[in-house]
């Protein structure tokens, strides 16, 4: 009888184990926050284009496609403020990447991107990319100049909530800095499409969400992100993620490339995959 109690324990923890090792390894968390990056990241970089120049129009028809349509309220040249921005790409537009957006995005502006003080709200109304819905309110804050001479702002996503193509969704909620670090001096008006192209940011912050199976989440990132408008994916950057009950595991975005490739590490496993 003493022999069969101790098997039952033995087997018990070993099975116990087993499960926390196969949880351990799953990937399902990591990727949904590369998902819920990459749909923010990407509207983020709208709002930038929206109101970077004066004639948002000219830039979004050479950048997003010949269909999108863009309105403002009052409209430019008139710089009263505050504005309300809304770019339609209605059934389906392609871009120059070959991305394909459908729905609309509302920005209610105090002031230009460039503007210290400035708040831009953005929300998007059945907007997808590439079959992905994303939802939520976007609120990002010019802080002005730092000490390293860049333009600063503060970012945050309240309810912001990611849905694949097959209805599985991930929610959201962040924190953010961003640092304007390159092309800060170039325009539309001065350098044409390359005067945007060449923007790119280092951001730090947190999050927190419930992953597509419903477990909550923590995030850090842990090594500044590097995101940059000639590019649809996040290029350089790490992030820690804590997902409940499960080891803590990171997510490399790469040394700086373009690509769609990134990188879950949990201990000594780790994985490979493709963001979409």
């Amino acid at each position: 009888m003493q022999r069969i109690f101790l098997f039952a324990i033995l087997a018990s923890l070993i099975f116990a184990s087993c499960g926390r090792m196969g949880t351990n390894k799953d990937s399902t968390t990591t990727q949904d926050v590369a998902m819920v990056e990459v749909g923010f990241n990407e509207i983020q970089k709208i709002t930038e284009d929206a109101l970077k120049e004066n004639e948002p129009g000219n830039v979004f028809e050479v950048l997003y496609g010949s269909g999108v349509v863009v309105s403002v309220d009052p409209p430019f040249p008139d710089m009263t403020f505050p504005k309300v921005l809304t770019i339609d790409f209605g059934d389906g537009v392609a871009d120059l990447l070959g991305n394909i957006r459908t729905g609309s995005i509302e920005i209610q502006a105090t002031g230009l991107y460039r503007d210290e003080g400035a708040v831009l709200t953005t929300t998007p109304n059945n907007y997808t990319l590439n079959g992905y819905l994303i939802e939520g309110v976007k609120t990002v804050t010019n802080n002005g100049i730092n000490a390293e001479g860049n333009t600063n702002f503060d970012i945050s996503i309240v309810d912001g909530k990611v849905t694949d193509p097959d209805g599985e969704f991930a929610t959201w909620n962040s924190e953010r800095n961003k640092e304007w670090i390159v092309g800060e001096s170039t325009t539309f008006l001065s350098d044409g499409i390359p005067g945007i192209l060449d923007d790119a940011y280092s951001l730090t912050g947190s999050a927190s969400g419930v992953n597509r199976n419903g477990l909550n989440f923590t995030m850090d990132i842990i090594d500044p992100l590097i995101v940059s408008l000639d590019c649809k994916w996040i290029k350089q950057g790490v992030l820690e993620i804590n997902p409940d009950g499960v080891d803590t595991r990171s997510l490399d975005y790469g040394d700086g490339e373009c690509d769609n490739q990134a990188t879950i590490s949990v201990g000594d496993w780790s994985y490979t995959f493709n963001m979409w």
